[in-house]
């Protein structure tokens, strides 16, 4: 699939960034459909056209997984910060 992208076959090795994207590359016909996104979905950055096609929120997801087993919160919810003055 990514040869079909570059328009070259990859004979060596190269250097790509990726993102997740909601769809996957062109010419995979059966993606992988588990939670964690496959390489199936990760889309080169610099043949990226529409920035749309990011899934922020897989990453928004990702990111609260991460943040919730760091610090081990059950849960994370956007609240209204407040000083110690109030909390006392």
């Amino acid at each position: 699939a990514l040869e079909k992208l570059l328009d070259q076959p990859i004979r060596s090795r190269i250097k790509l960034k990726f993102v997740i994207t909601k769809r996957p590359l062109p010419g995979i016909t059966n993606p992988s459909k588990s939670g964690v996104k496959p390489i199936d979905y990760m889309y080169p950055v610099d043949l990226l056209k529409d920035k749309s096609e990011i899934d922020l929120s897989w990453y928004k997801n990702m990111i609260e997984n991460y943040i919730q087993g760091a610090f081990g919160l059950s849960g994370v919810a956007a609240t209204e910060q407040t000083g110690l003055d109030a909390w006392m």
